[in-house]
């Protein structure tokens, strides 16, 4: 073989190496932080005014449960709103819808997201756990839990 034809082999062979190698763009760009959280979730865990509820809950009168629902406005906020639906024995259920507001979110480099309102951090979501807390107007202490659907 002459030198030449051998130099164009290795040529080739570099250059089908290089291009097998490159990305077919099958990995997707991360969701930003406010999309990978959107959605609705399940509270499980409600205190608020001196008193604590393990939802769904069921008592003598009927049952208690609730909804949080986040919506992406932007890659850094989202709009919370509660729903809480009480149905009495016998009765049609009743809704009572909270609107939280705006919230900012950011990622962590744990992969978690901090929930941050007024700039004071007010929760984190991590996986499909989100977990708030912090005071109320009244200085009672305020706390929900909820898990993704």
């Amino acid at each position: 073989m002459k030198p030449t034809t051998l130099r164009c082999l290795i040529t080739l062979l570099v250059l089908s190496a290089a291009l097998s190698a490159c990305n077919r763009g099958g990995d997707e760009p991360a969701p930003d932080a406010a999309a990978s959280i959107a959605g609705t979730y399940n509270l499980t865990f409600l205190q608020a005014d001196g008193q604590s509820l393990t939802l769904p809950a069921t008592g003598s009168g009927g049952t208690a449960s609730g909804t949080l629902n986040v919506t992406r406005q932007t890659e850094s906020t989202v709009l919370m709103s509660i729903t809480i639906t009480r149905t009495l024995s016998g009765q049609a259920p009743e809704n009572t819808t909270i609107e939280i507001g705006t919230i900012t979110v950011s990622r962590q480099l744990d992969g978690s997201v901090t929930l941050t309102d007024s700039g004071q951090q007010i929760g984190t979501v991590r996986g499909n756990e989100l977990n708030i807390s912090g005071v109320d107007e009244d200085g009672e202490p305020v706390e929900l839990r909820a898990t993704k659907r």
